[in-house]
Parts: structure tokens; sequence; C-alpha cells
């Protein structure tokens, strides 16, 4: 059986979600908005402290244009 490491899957969630924040030419502040979220709760998601709910990361591919598995 595969033993997964939640933290290391959040961090590794987190910097993709950074990285298409930045291709999309957005700030933090602006992603936020968006969600409707707080700047810091939205940075806890790039910075693998909080793991983003299934739906907020399906709001994250709408706004960034991709797919959630990408």
């Amino acid at each position: 059986m595969t033993s997964i490491n939640f933290d290391e899957l959040a961090k590794s969630v987190g910097k993709a979600i950074g990285r298409q924040r930045q291709q999309a030419g957005l700030t933090q502040e602006q992603v936020a908005e968006a969600l409707g979220v707080s700047r810091p709760t939205y940075s806890k998601y790039e910075s693998g402290q909080h793991e983003p709910s299934y739906d907020m990361l399906k709001r994250l591919a709408g706004l960034f244009g991709c797919s959630i598995d990408y």
C-alpha cells in the first residue's frame, strides 16, 4: 500500500497554484478577491499551510483556465 505524505502534497499543490497565478499575471490579492477569501487565507493555499477544498480547487482552475489535475 502506498503511503501519502499530506504535508508534501499540500506544498506541491500550493506551488502549482502559485505558478498558475503568476502565469495568469495576477497578484495574491486579486485572486483572493475573485475567490471571496482573505489574502492571508489564499497565501496559506500557496504556501501549503492550508489545503483548499475541492470546490475551491474547481474555482481556482476556472479562474486560471486550466483543469484541476493540471
